[in-house]
């Protein structure tokens, strides 16, 4: 009988904490052990007061044990721990592996901590009022609750109450409580939960399970290939390890665009990416057949471009093209032979222009040059408008300060000679590369065979560039997929879907799992954004109830000081005690401004620290040095440790950005400012240092 292994990601984690000898002779034998299951040396021991019979004890060397689970029925072993002897003893004494009866998935769970059922389970009508109180033990069984603890859950009074019973539950079924506590509907929570109900379950079925998506965010078939990754190091969780709300989304059969929203470490982009496969290998298959994957900027595309080449073999990755929007619409336009110059390209003649078109205005005019550029870029620019008319005409609904006819007529001699300079260079707007394009396309103009497109990062991209990218897609099943999180708005503002031509009614989805930072940073950085009003990218309103990360850590601390030298003192003694040795590229430090951060690497290199400033492009992480950028360059970065320096009250918000605005314009920049802090916050995978110096931040005011 052929022998399979598969592996929890437990055990993965462990071994990748072992020696470099230890974790070599384990993948030797989870490579040699399948292949010749009978040979002498494995030395399979069973283990005294074991929580299940089916474990045994395996020798990897001297000092290690690797713990395994044999069948019952069919030929797949599971891999669940490896560890020093007396570690992996003591661990398979405390924890089992069983099938759900009600899911059909796979639990790993401690067995010794479950408090014994004293008394039996009362009927829902005669219960004391408790957190799960509404539901019958028939239903949290259906969520992955076991029976043996159907008691002591239906008596949990609050979330605290549930979180300091997280480890006597698997994750699977402590999200979904969770999940419930917060206010998710029971349907909803079901549907997520990965574990659609077979007719009849198997609890001896190991293959069965092996196949659900509530198993397949926990274990993973081994085979040559893996083992290869993970003895060179590049083997991340990603790339196999799909949470069951990840898994639906990426192979949703949908009848048209998909929209999927999520917190900050939720796995959006991740998502996108593993549906970019799955589309080119389940969906679109023919060879001319290709995919766009969009994203706002070059460095994100840069590294999406990385990633993908990591899950998709080359014949896959040929066929998905990963471009930042700009330099896609330029490349179209030049090979559609328009003459033309980026305004990004034409900075200098850009600034020129705008100011000589603001000085025409009489010196008693009441509007500041930065309102003047608020109303352009978010009534002229957001409209296409291009003659007085149309300005004349036009809706200013939400903009705060109301115009006569007569304003509006003397702004335009700012906004119309402005757009003539422009013209009289052949310099064209991004907002106007993507209508010129889009106009192209919808006259005939060729530009691929596309047949879907990914958009990440979806909540900066302008409505004009999402009406563009409906144009260059026909529509049709699985045509648009679209991944974003308003609460990490940090360029634009707020668009609508359904009045850019992308109509997702029926086809949203959600995704509430922070698999990146640990739950003490991830509430401290939603509280940032608490009472504060953002989109769902189609006009209505968009809430992080049931926004949870499973993992734990350090609360973040915030550290302010007298002065930019006492600050800075304090930073490189808190780098030195990461003790991060020759593994500083883990640390990040980011300050608001390019002056700030310039400050900074100069405090950390005349200390003795290296430093290597993030650039455009995927980081090298065999680059050696703390990681030094802006607050905006970190957007889709991760790192073990997260240093905001500078933080205060002049530098967030950015007191220059919000002056002489009015106060709806003020309101969209402190939302920006509140969402780029959140942005920071959420790229921490272990530790968080909010810094600063003088003045508090109004941000931190209650920390």
């Amino acid at each position: 009988m052929d022998i399979s292994i598969s592996t929890s990601l437990d055990f993965l984690s462990c071994m990748m904490k072992l020696p470099k000898a230890a974790q070599q002779q384990t993948m030797q034998f989870l490579k040699r052990y399948p292949r010749n299951p009978k040979a002498s040396g494995f030395n399979f021991e069973k283990i005294f007061r074991a929580s299940d019979d089916r474990l045994r004890s395996v020798r990897i060397s001297k000092g290690y044990r690797a713990i395994l689970q044999m069948p019952r029925k069919g030929s797949t072993i599971l891999a669940l721990w490896v560890d020093k002897h007396d570690e992996a003893y003591d661990w398979a004494q405390r924890n089992a592996a069983n099938i759900h009866p009600d899911t059909g998935a796979i639990q790993v769970r401690p067995v010794s901590h479950i408090e014994p059922d004293e008394k039996p389970l009362v009927p829902t009508a005669e219960r004391q009022p408790g957190l799960f109180s509404a539901y019958r033990g028939r239903q949290l069984r259906r969520l992955g609750v076991p029976e043996d603890a159907l008691s002591w859950v239906l008596r949990l009074k609050d979330i605290s109450d549930l979180e300091s019973h997280r480890q006597q539950l698997s994750p699977d079924a402590y999200e979904c409580l969770h999940f419930l506590a917060t206010g998710i509907p029971y349907e909803e929570v079901l549907a997520v939960a990965g574990t659609a109900k077979p007719k009849v379950v198997d609890t001896e079925d190991v293959e069965a399970a092996l196949e659900l998506p509530a198993t397949k965010r926990q274990f993973v078939r081994i085979d040559e290939e893996i083992l290869e990754e993970i003895f060179h190091g590049s083997l991340e969780r990603w790339r196999v390890f799909l949470h069951p709300e990840q898994r639906r989304v990426v192979e949703i059969k949908a009848n048209g665009p998909v929209r999927v929203l999520g917190g900050a470490g939720t796995g959006k982009t991740v998502a996108a990416m593993h549906r970019a496969k799955w589309l080119v290998t389940k969906v679109f298959t023919e060879p001319d057949d290709k995919i766009l994957f969009f994203t706002f900027n070059t460095n994100l595309a840069a590294d999406i471009d990385k990633h993908l080449s990591s899950i998709c073999p080359l014949e896959v990755l040929n066929r998905i093209e990963v471009k930042n929007l700009d330099r896609w619409v330029t490349y179209q336009l030049h090979r559609m032979r328009v003459e033309f110059k980026a305004v990004y390209t034409e900075r200098e003649y850009v600034r020129r222009a705008w100011r000589e078109a603001v000085s025409a205005l009489p010196e008693d005019a009441p509007w500041t040059s930065a309102w003047l550029k608020d109303e352009y870029e978010a009534v002229v620019v957001a409209h296409g408008i291009k003659t007085q008319q149309e300005y004349l005409n036009v809706s200013r609904v939400g903009r705060g300060t109301r115009l006569a006819r007569s304003r509006r007529m003397q702004l335009w001699e700012v906004f119309g000679t402005y757009l003539e300079a422009l013209a009289d260079r052949n310099v064209m707007e991004s907002e106007d590369m993507y209508r010129e394009v889009a106009a192209r396309i919808s006259d005939g103009a060729s530009v691929g065979n596309y047949r879907a497109a990914l958009v990440d990062e979806a909540q900066d991209m302008s409505a004009e560039a999402l009406r563009l990218i409906r144009t260059i897609v026909p529509e049709g099943p699985n045509d648009l997929f679209i991944v974003g999180d308003p609460h990490q708005r940090i360029y634009g503002r707020p668009v609508v879907l359904m009045r850019c031509g992308i109509d997702i009614r029926g086809r949203g989805r959600k995704l509430r799992v922070n698999y990146r930072t640990p739950e003490e940073v991830r509430a401290w950085a939603s509280a940032l954004l608490q009472g504060v009003r953002f989109d769902d990218l189609d006009g209505e309103a968009d809430s992080q109830m049931g926004y949870v990360s499973l993992l734990h850590g350090e609360r973040p601390k915030v550290s302010h000081h007298n002065s930019r030298h006492d600050e800075i003192h304090a930073i490189v003694e808190h780098i030195r005690g990461l003790g991060c040795g020759d593994r500083l590229h883990t640390i990040c430090l980011v300050a608001r401004t390019y002056n700030l951060r310039k400050a900074y690497e100069n405090g950390l290199k005349q200390a003795g620290i290296p430093t290597h400033l993030l650039g455009k492009g995927a980081d090298d992480p065999a680059v050696p040095g703390v990681r030094i950028g802006t607050m905006h360059r970190v957007k889709g970065l991760e790192f073990d440790h997260m240093i905001a320096a500078g933080i205060q009250a002049n530098t967030m918000p950015l007191r220059s950005s919000l002056s002489d605005l009015d106060r709806v314009a003020q309101s969209h920049v402190l939302r920006r400012e509140r969402s780029l802090l959140y942005v920071v916050a959420t790229r921490v995978k272990k530790t968080l240092l909010i810094s600063g110096y003088g003045r508090k931040s109004e941000f931190l005011l209650d920390d």
